[in-house]
This record gives structure tokens, C-alpha cells and sequence, in this order.
């Protein structure tokens, strides 16, 4: 699934790789386009 429209509504997304698992951490802040 893509979470990358969530992302832009909520606020930032960042995707983290770590030890054979994805790390996806969402800051509410607003998004500088």
C-alpha cells in the first residue's frame, strides 16, 4: 500500500531501513513545497 498521499495530508514521512525491517516515522509538521 502507498501511504504516500497520507504522508502529504498529515504531515512529513520518513522512511527508515534497519535491520531487515522498514521504519516509518510521520512528523506533524507542515510540508515546505
Amino acid at each position: 500500500k502507498d501511504h504516500t498521499l497520507f504522508a502529504l495530508i498529515t504531515g512529513i514521512v520518513k522512511f527508515e531501513r534497519g535491520r531487515g525491517r522498514q521504519k516509518v516515522s510521520v512528523y506533524s509538521e507542515p510540508a515546505i513545497s
